[in-house]
């Protein structure tokens, strides 16, 4: 059990306020999703949730922290701080997978229109994604923050077996400081 006062800071607030807007996206699009975690791998999440059908979707989403690292300018202090050098960057991945047509009934192909309406809804998967990585805010005591993310790269996952998706990855500069009285 974790000691009441004693949380990550930096990375867990950033990725549930990520999972929040992308849900917001998905939903005002009618494009929700079944199963929906943070999650901590050191790469996507195993498809094996995107065949899943529910009531208010399909698929499976996630969020996930990349990796975090110092930033840039993180050899000089910021002005009036008395965080010394706790400016990172983290990146950050948010991604959805669904179900793939396939040839069914001894077909060799699916058809056409099948494809390219699946691959439209993929694209309005992707431009969700997109969306919810660039206009989403972190919550604060001072009100909404934007996060200020810059998105780094966005692809296809898959497809493996039934399942294809799309991730989108994300950079965003963080201050960490919880050293005696430091920022928190």
């Amino acid at each position: 059990m974790t000691t009441p006062g004693c949380r990550d800071r930096l990375v867990f607030p950033v990725l549930r306020a990520l999972r929040n807007c992308v849900s917001t996206e998905l939903a005002a699009c009618g494009r929700n999703v079944c199963y929906f975690p943070i999650v901590f791998n050191g790469g996507h999440p195993p498809a094996d949730a995107c065949d899943c059908t529910c009531a208010d979707g399909d698929g499976q989403a996630w969020v996930r922290l990349v990796s975090v690292n110092a930033h840039n300018g993180a050899g000089s202090r910021m002005a009036g701080s008395s965080c010394g050098h706790g400016q990172l960057d983290l990146t950050v991945e948010a991604g959805i997978y669904r179900c793939s047509p396939v040839p069914i009934g001894g077909a060799a192909t699916v058809e056409e229109d099948t494809m390219t309406a699946h691959a439209e809804n993929m694209y309005l998967d992707s431009a969700l994604l997109r969306r919810a990585m660039l206009c989403c805010e972190l919550p604060s005591k001072r009100g909404p923050q934007p996060l200020n993310a810059v998105l780094t790269t966005q692809s296809a996952v898959g497809p493996s077996g039934g399942c294809v998706g799309v991730e989108t990855q994300a950079q965003l500069t963080r201050f960490e400081c919880d050293c005696n009285g430091g920022q928190r």
